[in-house]
């Protein structure tokens, strides 16, 4: 009976196409989110990039001051001498520390576009420059970031109410749900099967962006089993609270 069930569904999913538009849609959406995530962990490499290629040119025009410097010694100008202050020292040669973003930080950005990516070392601190503390943005505090965990957060559990959301009323108006029971099968017995199988076919979908994630923006394959198994009962959760409404409501 359940192996009908199952036929019956699988049926029922290829005829809707408003269901085929809506995991194309999370598909779409899945694409998107990887590029918009990759886009900015290439933009703070950049950043990074730019700091310490800066760093270096400043080092390799300070490096033959400081070898003059150090052949004359006390014959050297005073304005050379200068050069050799700790304090001058540190004014003339800025030294940075930067924050590397992770490879998974293409696919959940979080809050790294609200910090800066690198900070400047110094040895003392001046009380009247502010520190590059976190961007306080509220544009873009509010609109968030379209990266592939909110894909899987949030995006994924709306597809799950939506498929389920009529689960039992459907087949209750065409009849269906009749012919079955005279069939000895239980209204609870299809909505778990149903609900059971578009969990599945969810989950499957989630391993599927998850993959093509990892593959392109080049992240550490190690990760890969918990982000898979993070979203199986992430989707169970929301399928459980699905059918259980079902379940209370009929």
């Amino acid at each position: 009976m359940i192996t009908t069930i199952l036929q019956y569904e699988l049926k029922q999913l290829l005829r809707k196409r408003v269901g085929w538009a809506l995991l194309l849609f999370i598909l779409l959406g899945g694409g998107y989110a990887i590029a918009y995530g990759w886009l900015n962990y290439q933009h703070y490499r950049t950043q990074i990039d730019e700091v310490q290629q800066k760093q270096a040119e400043t080092y390799a025009e300070l490096a033959h001051k400081y070898d003059t410097l150090t052949q004359l010694g006390d014959q050297a100008p005073e304005r050379l001498k200068s050069f050799g202050d700790p304090i001058m020292a540190d004014w003339w040669y800025r030294r940075y520390s930067t924050w590397l973003p992770g490879s998974l930080s293409a696919l959940a950005v979080g809050q790294r576009d609200q910090q800066t990516p690198y900070q400047r070392i110094q040895l003392y601190r001046n009380v009247n420059l502010p520190e590059l503390e976190e961007i306080n943005n509220p544009e873009q505090l509010l609109a968030g970031n379209f990266d592939l965990s909110f894909v899987l957060v949030y995006l994924l559990p709306l597809l799950v109410i939506v498929l389920g959301f009529n689960a039992l009323s459907q087949d209750r108006e065409e009849g269906i749900l009749s012919l079955l029971k005279v069939q000895g099968l239980t209204p609870k017995q299809l909505l778990f099967t149903r609900v059971g199988l578009q969990f599945g076919l969810l989950w499957g979908l989630s391993i599927l962006i998850c993959s093509i994630g990892f593959a392109v923006v080049g992240a550490d394959w190690a990760y890969w089993p918990a982000w898979v198994l993070g979203c199986g009962p992430w989707l169970i959760l929301w399928a459980g609270l699905v059918a259980l409404g079902k379940h209370l409501g009929a």
